[in-house]
């Protein structure tokens, strides 16, 4: 890949969101997305003793492929479905892909070369 055209999303959050956040995510122009579950690894006794806070480790994982020009809309929607602007809500972390083996013939065919 010649330019920087794509970037990789890593969004972990609390469980719940993920369905409408691919949905929603598809119509921003999202072009691939893999989700998983994932488990916090913090102390749940020592979280809640220290922060008085209820503390539950199951999370949603998703990693999204996002062309450069939709990159902004579509952090901006997982953002808002995530509620990622409250505290202990999730993290989203955005990846340029230099190079991508394997997915490179897809692109290709999405782009109509």
């Amino acid at each position: 890949m010649d330019a920087i055209r794509y970037a990789l999303l890593m969004t972990i959050m609390k469980k719940g969101y993920a369905k409408r956040m691919l949905k929603e995510g598809k119509k921003q122009g999202v072009v691939a997305t893999m989700q998983l579950n994932g488990r916090g690894t913090v102390n749940p006794e020592m979280f809640e003793a220290l922060l008085g806070l209820t503390y539950d480790p199951e999370r949603d994982v998703i990693f999204s492929v996002v062309p450069r020009e939709s990159l902004f809309n579509v952090k901006e929607v997982y953002t808002r479905i995530g509620q990622l602007r409250k505290k202990n809500t999730g993290i989203m972390v955005e990846l340029k892909l230099h190079e991508i083996e394997g997915f490179e013939a897809f692109l290709n065919a999405l782009e109509g070369n």
